[in-house]
């Protein structure tokens, strides 16, 4: 069994409010362990720029597990699915446009290091909280 099983396994047959929780949790510890480190090697603008990327990121990860826990209660599995990567994915790309565009003083400060952290570790937390709650007496009849 593994660590990271184990942790996810109690949330995984909760609300959409509690998972959101859970995944707004893991992003704040993300941004606290970076922010020494952000704030460091460029001041204000570096923690400013790892905010921006932790918002980007839960707001994506946000609205796509919320989009495929409400399709998928419909039986629209597929479209909850692709759905639910188009805005996880385009959620994140947007802002790095808008700030790029906007404010590039912030792409300097490491804002472009920061995403891609940040969506892997969102993307992380939200599959763990998506999978479905195994059926062990189902599998142990087989």
């Amino acid at each position: 069994m593994k660590i990271s099983d184990f942790s996810f396994r109690r949330f995984r047959s909760s609300s959409i409010a509690v998972k959101l929780t859970v995944l707004a949790t893991y992003a704040v510890l993300l941004l606290l362990i970076l922010s020494p480190v952000a704030f460091a090697t460029a001041g204000t603008e570096g923690f400013i720029a790892a905010g921006l990327a932790a918002v980007a990121c839960f707001t994506g990860a946000g609205i796509s597990m919320w989009i495929t826990d409400y399709l998928g209660k419909t039986g629209a599995a597929l479209a909850s699915l692709l759905l639910g990567a188009i805005v996880r994915i385009c959620t994140p790309f947007a802002v790095f446009w808008a700030v790029w565009m906007l404010a590039p003083q912030y792409i300097d400060a490491g804002f472009v290091f920061y995403l891609p952290g940040f969506y892997l570790v969102t993307l992380w937390v939200e599959t763990l909280l998506s999978l479905p709650v195994a059926n062990r007496d189902r599998m142990e009849q087989k």
